[in-house]
């Protein structure tokens, strides 16, 4: 009949929207697990990402502690460079020293000597006396030469002036002191002794500056070699004073 017809069809299109629902189901549970799969495999490479950009970066840190390590080794390197350099010419420099005074030393100077002298003693100390002042004026010129770099342009340029001039050193008298530690009267019989094996330059005002100084003890005292030349410049001054 009609009706048994009707319900046979309804519950065919019933079983068909079941059959649909649970074949739509299925598929949303695929879609789920798909969509986990996804999730996992993105979590992992995301992991990865993370790793390997740790891993670089400490990469790049090792790199960069390598290359300021290294640039740290081409500094010290280039520093014992100059220094080497500054050992080198200080030692080629004393080596010309040494040459200089070698050369004055075995020099014949019977010619420099005063013709009066005839007893064979007197001779000898004066020649080890003009030994001593020609050698002691070539080291005493180098140290000059080293030391007037140091000062300011306005005593530099005094200091070149005065020398040029003649009036500021008595070249002449320059002499190494010997070794000789014996003490040396003064005229009134207070004993000092010379510094061994230094050198001594008269000051050019020398006559003056013993004028005034002549109530003096002789002494010696340690200074830099700038304020040596300013001493030497402008005189001995107090502290406070200008220059000092």
């Amino acid at each position: 009949s009609a009706t048994e017809a009707t319900r046979r069809q309804c519950q065919e299109l019933l079983a068909n929207a079941r059959h649909a629902a649970q074949v739509e189901q299925e598929q949303l549970k695929a879609d789920k697990q798909s969509l986990l799969e996804q999730r996992q495999a993105f979590e992992e490479e995301r992991t990865r990402f993370i790793e390997e950009r740790r891993r670089l970066e400490n990469e790049h840190h090792r790199l960069q502690d390598a290359v300021k390590s290294e640039q740290q080794k081409l500094l010290e390197m280039e520093r014992r460079r100059v220094e080497e350099e500054r050992r080198l010419a200080n030692a080629q420099q004393r080596q010309r020293d040494f040459q200089s005074a070698a050369a004055l030393a075995t020099a014949d100077h019977a010619s420099d000597l005063d013709p009066s002298l005839k007893d064979v003693r007197q001779r000898a100390m004066a020649m080890a006396a003009l030994l001593s002042k020609k050698i002691g004026s070539v080291i005493f010129q180098r140290l000059l030469d080293k030391v007037s770099a140091k000062l300011d342009a306005a005593d530099a340029i005094l200091f070149r002036n005065k020398l040029a001039s003649g009036e500021l050193l008595d070249i002449e008298t320059t002499s190494i002191c010997t070794l000789d530690p014996h003490p040396h009267a003064t005229e009134d019989d207070r004993s000092n002794f010379k510094p061994v094996g230094w050198i001594r330059c008269a000051l050019g005002n020398g006559h003056a500056l013993e004028q005034d100084c002549k109530a003096w003890c002789v002494a010696y005292h340690g200074t830099t070699d700038c304020n040596a030349l300013r001493i030497m410049l402008h005189g001995l001054r107090r502290p406070g004073e200008p220059g000092v």
